[in-house]
């Protein structure tokens, strides 16, 4: 089967209409569940006076995990004074809580919330699944900060798709639930899982993993997930989601990492279609010119119109 580093044309196709009333609430999967703003649900309290908003936040919250103010003015595209009111009433009535990061400098902190137990029974109600709040991880924990860089990486990529083209979002515990149980040795995980329409009239669905790479695998390391992908796509692949459909998305910290990883995809030489782009740039909510396009190798670039046009015959 022909490899393709690269991915379709989704992106450049994303609906941009806006999603702060009930129409897009309610034109897909994902949003089906959220209240309006005229919603009778009463859940963290009316005296606030922004309970649609607030419910978004925990909405939000309940399916990429780890998020700071930056990702939910990116994702609500609200202004920044009013998110931060949000979350600190959220936080002051103990449904979130916050952990304070250093970024670069010493001096810079970035706060990233999450979920408390409270916020997660409350979210639960609003996809109509069970939330847990994620596993306690020290300040400087390895895991957190990888956890964080997948948040940041799905917004920007949640944000190029379009909103409103949005099925189903999972990260962690719910993704490997999803997934089902393999062993060790042959299973693959992806970090995150994005199911979006290509084709708002057909309703069909495209399945994106995410992979974020922060560096710290060596090549043959690299390797071996990129055959246990293979073998999960050629093995269970149209088991868990019911399709053939599966395009996946590695970010890399820097531009040595990414020509190292894709030498590694062309070598594994998987039937799954790849693409490769620095996490700074996909991760880039702030863009609203297509930064998962832009983010992309020369050679991803070459073969999109490609994958494109394969998609539009089938």
């Amino acid at each position: 089967m022909e490899k393709i580093i690269g991915n379709e044309k989704a992106a450049q196709e994303g609906n941009n209409s806006s999603y702060h009333g009930v129409q897009l609430a309610n034109s897909s999967s994902l949003f089906r569940n959220l209240p309006n703003s005229e919603s009778p649900i009463d859940i963290v309290g009316t005296s606030h006076g922004r309970t649609h908003s607030v419910l978004r936040i925990l909405f939000w919250l309940a399916n990429l995990e780890y998020l700071t103010a930056d990702n939910f003015c990116a994702l609500e595209r609200e202004d920044r004074l009013s998110i931060i009111d949000d979350l600190e009433h959220l936080e002051s009535e103990k449904h979130i809580q916050k952990l304070a990061l250093l970024s670069g400098d010493e001096k810079d902190q970035v706060c990233v919330y999450y979920l408390g137990t409270k916020g997660a029974q409350e979210a639960s109600k609003l996809i109509s699944q069970k939330v847990q709040k994620p596993p306690k991880n020290e300040r400087n924990s390895i895991n957190l900060y990888h956890d964080i860089d997948v948040s940041e990486a799905m917004v920007g990529l949640i944000v190029d798709l379009g909103i409103g083209r949005l099925d189903t979002l999972l990260v962690g515990r719910r993704l490997r639930k999803r997934i089902g149980f393999v062993s060790r040795r042959d299973g693959y995980y992806p970090d995150a899982y994005i199911g979006f329409y290509i084709d708002e009239e057909n309703r069909i669905i495209r399945h994106l993993f995410l992979e974020v790479d922060r560096g710290s695998e060596f090549p043959n390391q690299l390797r071996s997930k990129f055959r246990r992908l293979d073998k999960y796509y050629r093995e269970r692949h149209r088991l868990v989601f019911n399709s053939n459909r599966l395009l996946v998305c590695v970010t890399v910290p820097d531009r040595k990492r990414l020509e190292k990883m894709c030498e590694v995809v062309r070598e594994v030489n998987c039937c799954v279609r790849i693409f490769v782009g620095l996490h700074q740039e996909i991760g880039d909510s702030r863009s609203s010119n297509g930064g998962w396009i832009d983010a992309l190798t020369e050679e991803s670039k070459n073969l999109l119109e490609k994958v494109a046009d394969q998609e539009r015959s089938q």
